[in-house]
């Protein structure tokens, strides 16, 4: 007599035309999973003659589902921060047999002008937004899927989920330091300190090393350029540039060194120069950006990390984690000797 082929979530999978997954996580009535589908692997489940196994042998077979959201804007560059973020992040998953399902997200998806639903079939078991996007968006996307969330390189007080940020804080005082211990005293910050709260960190650590070296900000402000291709940096008029700038995002530096090169001045000679959590600290002319950059290897390992947390169930929920960047040494700084003149160094 011809033995009964055993039932697996293979079978169940294959009769519906689902994913694996979406089998396995309504089986074990797992969040993520619509009520009716649940209930369609179930009766499906009976039909067949699965026989769900013991709750050890169930957990070997699960298999755990990650969905990524990256901002379509993030991933235009050839050498995009965000995506090499994700890669760190798909093969950290990868390596303990899980799986991770990359959702790029348009401009009118992000502002609720166009709506899909997210990993239907996938029935995620976790979320990791990678950059910034619309409060709105997020809060939507984790109320939906109702399943433990990370959000790294930024953070949004009005969703409490964890956040894995770089310490721009800490990084930029300290390269501030730097160059007051350079002997510069007129150090000017190229960026807006308003567009994010990235920007605000580091604004705030170039405040307080100056504050407690008795210094001020630097009075004339250094406009950054508009987003609009072609636009360029307006630099004050001559005699009122600082020693030292730093630059709080490496996409101003092109434009940076165009601008003090229209007005004859050259890096470190005439002004130096520090980059605050640049991600590329190589420019052209054989200089390399003195600073801190941030290290997407450890966001992306701690993100997966923080995640693996809420998803054993371990407390805690809405905090921000820091952590520090690495410091990048270059030769765009020169010492300056108490006369004001540049000195190397």
């Amino acid at each position: 007599m011809k033995q009964k082929k055993e039932i697996r979530m293979e079978d169940i999978a294959k009769e519906l035309n689902i994913s694996i997954v979406s089998v396995s996580n309504a089986l074990r009535n797992k969040k993520g999973v619509s009520t009716e589908l649940r209930q369609r692997v179930k009766e499906t489940a009976d039909a067949l003659g699965y026989q769900i196994p013991q709750a050890l042998e169930e957990e070997e077979e699960r298999i755990c589902c990650i969905g990524i959201m990256i901002a379509e804007r993030y991933i235009e560059e050839p050498s995009s921060f965000y995506m090499n973020i994700y890669k760190h992040i798909a093969r950290l998953i990868s390596e303990k047999n899980g799986l991770t399902f990359l959702a790029v997200i348009s401009e009118d998806e992000e502002a609720g002008k166009m709506k899909r639903s997210y990993y239907k079939d996938a029935a995620v078991d976790g979320i990791i937004f990678i950059g910034r996007m619309s409060t709105d968006f997020i809060r939507e996307v984790v109320e939906e899927l109702e399943v433990p969330s990370v959000g790294i390189d930024f953070y949004d007080l009005d969703v409490q989920i964890d956040y894995i940020i770089p310490d721009h804080f800490r990084g930029t005082q300290h390269i501030t330091q730097q160059l007051i211990d350079a002997g510069h005293r007129d150090i000017a910050f190229l960026g807006d300190p308003y567009s994010g709260e990235n920007r605000m960190d580091q604004y705030m650590g170039y405040c307080k090393a100056l504050w407690l070296n008795g210094l001020r900000e630097y009075k004339d402000q250094i406009i950054p350029p508009e987003e609009e291709a072609g636009s360029e940096i307006v630099l004050p008029q001559p005699g009122k540039l600082p020693t030292a700038i730093i630059i709080s995002d490496e996409s101003y530096t092109e434009s940076l060194l165009k601008a003090l090169g229209n007005k004859g001045l050259k890096v470190p000679e005439d002004v130096s120069l520090a980059g605050a959590g640049c991600f590329c600290p190589v420019l052209p002319e054989g200089l390399v950006l003195t600073g801190y950059r941030k290290d997407e290897a450890v966001l992306a390992y701690s993100g997966v990390d923080i995640l693996k947390e809420r998803l054993e169930g371990r407390t805690g929920r809405g905090a921000i984690h820091t952590k520090e960047c690495c410091h990048a040494e270059g030769n765009t700084v020169k010492r300056i000797s108490e006369s004001g003149t540049m000195t190397a160094g």
